[in-house]
């Protein structure tokens, strides 16, 4: 799986056709958290981040961690909607930011994209 610009991919391939496969939205953004918070290259990729991680999700069976998580990125898209900028903010523990994934990497500037 190649998680980069759609149009990035295409000159990449020379023009020829790639798939896409579509998720649902919320089904898509639990994913991202669960593969930031426990997948082997998630922890690699958050380590000393300040990603959310609570005890408490082991033990109670809620997710205070998952609900810190989206916060932080709530919490971004409103100060873009207050500065009136489309710029996502990078702070995204180096792993995944969940905001309108799909349609960002269908419809972006493969230069603007993070290394």
């Amino acid at each position: 799986v190649d998680e980069r610009c759609r149009l990035d991919l295409e000159r990449l391939r020379g023009g020829n056709r790639i798939a896409t496969f579509f998720r649902d939205p919320l089904h898509h953004i639990y994913s991202q958290y669960l593969e930031c918070k426990y997948d082997r290259w998630g922890k690699l990729r958050t380590k000393k981040t300040g990603f959310p991680r609570e005890e408490e999700d082991e033990l109670k069976g809620y997710m205070p961690a998952f609900e810190k998580w989206l916060d932080h990125f709530v919490s971004d898209v409103e100060g873009r909607k207050e500065e009136n900028t489309e710029q996502i903010d990078n702070n995204d523990f180096n792993c995944y930011h969940p905001y309108n994934m799909q349609t960002r990497y269908l419809f972006c500037d493969p230069e603007a994209q993070p290394g």
